[in-house]
């Protein structure tokens, strides 16, 4: 028997937060969530809309209610180890906000003696959780200088170690005394001619106590060719001294740190569309040391595509991200038949052998680009895949194409990953909270949060191996067929 769809009694374990609005979220050891987001605000922009005001804020799910927040500019990520919250925010809020916005209250006493750069202004802050309250202790800037563009797009934690993956354009990067260059940007001809260039980085910060410092940080760097280069991390995940790194690149040749790395040939194509001017991704294994880092491998997705999320388990790493027309996984092979500007999910596994990696499997999942892949995390065998499933999940296959067993309406697909290929188990779809799509997933323990922008729901695994949801129909079916009408491509 497969896998069928479940409505899950979540009414009780959902948690409205209205009208804060989710962003991020982390659970901690004490029945409580951190949330980023944003609060209605008194002020008013040129449009005459009202605004909104970035904040962080501590949820009990036992009393149902914000314990504390604190002002925040536009934050992007957080995470929470003991009573220490780290924040990612950017001064500045793009969405009804104005731009001189500076309504960093939790940081008034220290954002006097950070440097203003002439681009964007991104900082991690770490705020000291008192149980009732909190406490800003340090607040450290990205610096940048010349006329440079900063994104900073992915936070991965270990212990008190911080890793933030991103890109920038136009000028210099300073991580402290560690300056990364973006050699498009040396001088106004390159500016003008590869307008769209950009990096990508990653980077360490370890926290001290009362301070903070970077450690190293590497550059990524596609090859220049007619159309630029567009290089960023997008996504982190850490596993011991190991970091896994996603992105995407132009060009044929990648180059993360010192080492190099040139594209295959590939068969790709979209629209006709030279191969150098497609966004390729890939997925990076690199070596923590302390003072230092290396990069050990990178394996390539080749085609128009692009990395949505990033998770790791154990030597497994898998990958969860879109792409239109044909790509490549190693020598994995994906092609999609509707429409050329229609996208495709692929979920792939990449096998971790130390020294190397390779492609293990891929599955590819479509529905005319009308359904949306936000989430992944994995523990154990387990891969939780989060987003917004509005019509019957499609998995490509024979022609014609046979449906999946995945209902319409589902916003969290479980399945098991069995080595040398996967298998479905179950599917969540809407119930009477209307919670009809998820943005976010994390995994704390045998519980599950899923986050939408106005909530977010426990879900118990019950500590079973198979990771079904505990009490459901799903955890007495012991077995679980193969999906055989999908279209699932492995290693040999």
């Amino acid at each position: 028997m497969i896998g069928k769809a479940q409505v899950l009694p979540l009414m009780g374990l959902y948690n409205s937060v209205a009208p804060l609005k989710i962003i991020a979220l982390a659970p901690d050891a004490n029945g409580n969530v951190l949330l980023a987001g944003t609060l209605p605000s008194e002020k008013i922009n040129f449009e005459g809309m009202p605004t909104r005001s970035g904040v962080v804020a501590k949820w009990n799910i036992a009393q149902q209610r914000l314990v504390w927040t604190q002002p925040m500019s536009y934050a992007t990520a957080v995470a929470v180890v003991g009573s220490s919250v780290y924040v990612v925010c950017r001064k500045g809020w793009g969405m009804n906000e104005p731009s001189h916005h500076t309504n960093m209250q939790v940081a008034d006493t220290l954002i006097t003696s950070l440097v203003s750069g002439e681009g964007s202004e991104v900082f991690v802050v770490k705020l000291e959780d008192r149980g009732a309250s909190s406490h800003a202790v340090w607040v450290k800037q990205l610096s940048a200088t010349g006329f440079t563009s900063l994104a900073l797009n992915a936070l991965a934690i270990r212990d008190h170690n911080l890793y933030l993956g991103g890109s920038f354009k136009g000028g210099k990067l300073k991580f402290d005394a560690i300056q990364l260059n973006d050699e498009n940007a040396r001088d106004l001809y390159s500016r003008y001619r590869y307008p769209s260039s950009y990096d990508g980085f990653v980077a360490k910060l370890v926290d001290e106590g009362a301070t903070a410092r970077f450690v190293w940080a590497q550059k990524i760097d596609g090859a220049q060719g007619d159309y630029g280069s567009m290089d960023e991390v997008t996504s982190l995940s850490v596993r011991d001294t190991s970091l896994y790194v996603a992105g995407t690149f132009t060009g044929q040749t990648l180059t993360l740190g010192h080492l190099v790395v040139d594209k295959p040939t590939s068969n790709a194509k979209w629209r006709g569309y030279p191969d150098e001017s497609l966004g390729h991704t890939f997925v990076a294994k690199l070596t923590d040391q302390g003072a230092q880092s290396h990069f050990v491998w990178a394996q390539l997705v080749t085609g128009l595509n692009q990395p949505v999320a990033l998770a790791v388990s154990g030597t497994s790493v898998y990958a969860v991200g879109r792409f239109q027309g044909e790509a490549d996984f190693g020598h994995l092979h994906l092609r999609n038949d509707a429409r050329q500007d229609s996208a495709d999910l692929y979920l792939a596994k990449i096998k971790d052998e130390e020294a190397h990696g390779y492609f293990s499997w891929v599955r590819q999942v479509g529905a005319r680009d009308r359904y949306r892949a936000s989430a992944l995390v994995a523990e154990g065998p387990a891969v939780y895949l989060a987003g917004c499933f509005p019509n019957p999940l499609w998995v490509a296959g024979p022609n014609p194409p046979m449906p999946a067993p995945v209902p319409s309406e589902a916003w969290l697909v479980k399945l098991s990953d069995d080595e040398h290929s996967s298998t479905y188990n179950w599917a969540l779809k809407t119930d009477t909270t209307g919670f009809t799509a998820a943005h976010l997933l994390a995994l704390r323990g045998t519980t599950l949060y899923v986050a939408n922008e106005n909530g977010f729901a426990l879900l118990p695994l019950a500590g079973s191996k198979s990771g079904t949801p505990a009490g459901s129909p799903a955890r007495r079916a012991r077995r679980s067929k193969r999906l055989k009408s999908g279209q699932l491509i492995s290693s040999p």
